[in-house]
């Protein structure tokens, strides 16, 4: 990993922030983002909710009175009193007991080195302390979305059957660091993991949980136990301890974010074997948070830690069969995305994008005819960007379209319609399951057959009181014809029609079924301030997609036409089609900066080949244009065909 000493300072928890630059001390994590957090100082609640019952942070233990027996002295001592954090390894080793006869001798031998080492599937007790576990024996959809619950570890912080359980996630650790100041002007540097979606990093009011396994008095007054040897506070109430000199920042893991249940939604998830309920032994989450926060690349996504987890408690079987899987692969990107500096993220990018796309809302205060000339001469450059535009998504080697909006990698997209609020297209390479029906009468022979051409998906919107079909051709003939209206100010290249011209063309002879596109759906690109909302002008700027020059339209179009109604059977066929239509799409310009781009090659410390641009998923040989690729296909199998896999 590269190591910067000077770091650029943003802002994470929406308090006032100032932008400085500072130098890590050799303490302190490599390569990190920080964030200048101030606090507000007329204010000093943590903002978490807390139940009428636990009104304030008390050490509270359950105890249970056990007796021995002198007729077995192989029996542990059990007389005595065993409090809260004993019980749960007490029945740890009454479960894994039972369980010894059925594991693996030697992992056994192993274990008994260090007996305070411990874990089991709880199967469905759901209870404070205990973790959940990612499941890994369905397709659950988190390659495509919220990539961060794959293979999840979490630590269940509060649980009431009936209303409501929170956990944070523990193996997702990330290289941003807060910067806290205090009222003195003290700074000090806070490492943040992502906890959860909920309140997390990209909320207007995220809540920060920090763990710690102190044990001085002051500490454990502020805190509330979880389990033996770990407890949680608020972040304003470890930045106190900090401050009065019982803690120190490094003592803390800090955890942005939580995951949360509603009443029994949690259960039935462990109905559908979505997780996997286990208790384990504190020494066991604190060594591998140690390992985590020291020795791992975030990169990983801690995914060695759900790992390590599934073969204590006898699931490694599980475990490997799912290694390095296009959800293992996703993860790992979400992970570089989310989870990285931008300091790091620059120094792997081979191409830099933006932070903040240009706003098209300069726009917005042109005259309508000021409009017209320009894209006209627009038009004549070869660069007209407006209604009747095809454009197709990035060719750049890591998809803009990868961890979401996966419809749109290597898609190709009609402009229909661009004012001053938005900009309204429909993808014309996204044939569904279902098709139209074409009646065609054949009037000299007196007889009627049916035609079916594929249905194909514009996109998730819809517009009211317009009919849900919109109707293409790209037919030379029919133009001359005055069939349909152009979509182009050049009045060239795809035209729209109604229904009933689409049937007379046909009956007449003057068009073949073929020729004729039905599109279901839009796809919608806002324009607003920098940064928020740009319209299609916008992702061209940034990137995102490119204009496909006007003389190759009639091409694209009509290699689109060989595409059919969506199937399992021609899921691939389709898709080539697809690719060979964007391909043919392409600037040449672009080809060739693309071709130049990429094609070195280096050896990582193990000999394995990766590229120096970053253009492969981290520690793995799997290139991310062909993830890409992938995470389109499983969006097509999930979304259109109905098949969360089609494995």
């Amino acid at each position: 990993m590269t190591r910067y000493n000077a770091v650029f300072l943003t802002v994470l928890l929406g308090h006032s922030a100032n932008i400085v630059d500072s130098f890590l001390s050799p303490a302190s994590p490599p390569s990190t983002e920080m964030y200048m957090y101030k606090p507000d100082c007329s204010s000093c609640s943590g903002g978490l909710k807390r139940s009428r019952q636990e009104n304030s942070f008390e050490r509270k233990g359950v105890k249970l009175q056990a007796y021995g027996s002198d007729d077995n002295d192989d029996d542990e001592d059990m007389s005595g009193v065993l409090n809260d954090r004993d019980w749960r390894a007490f029945r740890a080793k009454l479960v894994m007991s039972e369980t010894d006869n059925e594991r693996d001798p030697e992992r056994l031998a192993f274990e008994a080195l260090d007996p305070d080492i411990w874990a089991y599937d709880t199967g469905k007790v759901i209870e404070k302390g205990a973790i959940i576990l990612g499941g890994a024996e369905q397709d659950f959809g988190f390659g495509l979305r919220q990539q961060y619950f794959h293979k999840a570890v979490m630590l269940v912080l509060d649980h009431e059957p009936n209303k409501f359980t929170r956990g944070i996630i523990l193996n997702r650790p990330s290289s941003k660091v807060l910067l806290d100041e205090d009222e003195k002007g003290n700074i000090s540097q806070w490492r943040v993991w992502f906890g959860g979606d909920v309140q997390g990093f990209e909320s207007m009011t995220p809540e920060i949980v920090c763990i710690h396994s102190l044990q001085k008095e002051e500490v454990i007054a502020k805190s509330a136990t979880v389990m033996k040897d770990i407890q949680w506070t608020t972040f304003d109430n470890a930045k106190s301890l900090v401050a009065d000199g019982y803690a120190k920042p490094s003592d803390f893991w800090a955890f942005c974010g939580y995951a949360g249940w509603g009443p029994n939604q949690l259960a039935d998830e462990l109905d559908r074997k979505s997780w996997y309920m286990v208790a384990t032994d504190s020494n066991t989450l604190l060594q591998e948070m140690q390992r985590q926060a020291f020795v791992q690349d975030v990169r990983t996504a801690g995914l060695d830690t759900w790992t390590n987890l599934m073969e204590m408690i006898g699931k490694e079987e599980i475990a490997s069969k799912t290694f390095d899987s296009f959800d293992d692969l996703m993860l790992k990107e979400w992970a570089r995305e989310n989870l990285l500096s931008d300091v790091e993220k620059s120094s792997y990018d081979s191409k830099i994008r933006s932070t903040f796309a240009p706003s098209t809302q300069e726009l917005n205060h042109k005259d309508p005819i000021d409009r017209v000339i320009e894209q006209a001469q627009a038009t004549a450059r070869g660069d007209y960007l407006g209604p009747g535009t095809l454009v197709r998504a990035s060719s750049a080697e890591r998809s803009p379209f990868l961890l979401s909006k996966q419809e749109f990698h290597k898609s190709i997209i009609l402009i229909i319609s661009d004012d001053e609020n938005l900009t309204a297209g429909v993808i014309l390479n996204r044939p569904a399951t279902k098709g139209v029906d074409l009646h065609i009468a054949d009037k000299k022979e007196g007889t009627k057959r049916i035609v079916t051409i594929p249905l194909r998906y514009g996109g998730e919107y819809t517009v009211r009181g317009q009919n849900p079909l919109l109707w293409l051709h790209c037919n030379k003939n029919l133009r001359d014809s005055g069939v349909g209206t152009p979509m182009c100010v050049s009045r060239g290249g795809i035209w729209s029609c109604r229904p009933e011209e689409v049937s007379n063309c046909i009956a007449q002879g003057l068009a073949k079924p073929e020729d004729f596109m039905a599109v279901s759906g839009i796809s919608v690109w806002t324009k607003g301030e920098k940064g928020l909302a740009r319209g299609i002008e916008g992702e061209v700027r940034v990137g995102n997609f490119e204009i496909v020059p006007q003389r190759k339209s009639q091409k694209v179009y009509d290699t689109l036409l060989s595409q059919e109604v969506l199937s399992e059977t021609n899921i691939a066929s389709n898709l080539k089609i697809s690719n060979e239509a964007w391909e043919i799409g392409v600037e040449e310009k672009n080809s060739q900066e693309q071709e130049s781009q990429y094609g070195n090659f280096v050896l990582d410390q193990d000999g394995d080949e990766y590229q120096e641009d970053d253009s492969r998923v981290f520690k793995s040989k799997v290139k991310l244009s062909e993830l890409s690729d992938d995470a389109l296909k499983s969006w097509i199998a999930a979304f259109l065909l109905g098949q969360p896999s089609l494995e």
